[in-house]
Parts: structure tokens; sequence; C-alpha cells
């Protein structure tokens, strides 16, 4: 004898465990991102998405505009959610819409959220985004990047 013992095997199976994360963090009250932007205006944000989880997910990808007090009539305003393609942080030709994203445990993707403000010298007030990003199966979601877009009545003074 060695002093070695066989001992009952087991069998064990690691189930997916789904969590996402987007980045940059922001809320109502400390906003990712702050813009000034006049009607017309088209804003891109820069956003990453990353799986913290421990397999493949396919990710629902969308964005959210947020009601407040000062918010701005949000007709016309179209927002979306394109692939960065390049990182460069700017909306380029090949950078396309997305509503799903595929990612393997620990990567990430680069995203813009582009807002496009409508033509309309009425338009003042304060717009806020959130993109979202969430699990397949159960929703787990990441929901707190929010962004602000400024709309001054009477448009953009110099001072």
């Amino acid at each position: 004898d060695n002093g070695s013992t066989i001992s009952n095997t087991t069998d064990h199976e690691v189930l997916p465990v789904c969590t996402v994360l987007v980045e940059a963090d922001g809320t109502l009250d400390s906003p990712a991102f702050s813009v000034t932007a006049l009607p017309g205006d088209e804003i891109v944000l820069p956003y990453t998405i990353t799986n913290l989880g421990n397999a493949s997910f396919s990710f629902d990808v969308n964005a959210l505009m947020l009601v407040t007090a000062s918010t701005l009539e949000t007709a016309g305003v179209v927002s979306l959610v394109i692939m960065d393609v390049n990182g460069n942080g700017q909306r380029d030709p090949e950078d396309a819409p997305v509503s799903n994203l595929e990612l393997a445990p620990g990567s990430s993707a680069d995203i813009l959220l582009v807002i496009a403000l409508p033509d309309d010298p009425s338009l003042a007030g304060d717009l806020f985004v959130n993109p979202l990003a969430a699990c397949p199966d159960d929703g787990n979601q990441d929901d707190d990047n929010v962004s602000l877009v400024s709309v001054p009545e009477g448009g953009i003074t110099e001072p």
C-alpha cells in the first residue's frame, strides 16, 4: 500500500451562466455622456458590450428613450444601435444596425448608440437614452447606461 485510496467518482456539469456588461455606465443623475445638440443633428455615443458569462450567448441589444419632466417631444426622434466595426467611436459606412449580438465568453464588441433629432426648430428639452443588452433566456440585462442629449431652446449661443 502506497498511501493512496481510490474513492467513488462523480460527474458534474457546469451550467451556462449569462452575465452581460454594457459600458459606459450612467444614470439620470449622472449620465455616461452629456451632449448638447441642435434640431436635425445626429448624435453618436460609443459603448462596449462584454460577455461576462461562461458560455457564448446571443444578446438582445436595443435602446430606450426615457421620459422625464423635462423630456423633449420624442416624436420623430430615431435611436438605433449599430456595430462599430473598426472600434473608432464614429459612424462609418460599414457600420450596420444590430439588434442581436453573439459574443464568446470574455469577449467584447464596440457599439454606437445613434440618435437622430428631427429638423424641427421648435424642438427643445432633454432626452435621456439608454442602450440595453439582455441575456436570451433569463432576461438578465445591463440597463444602467443612461446618456443625456440636451437641445437648448433657441439654439446654442456662444458665450
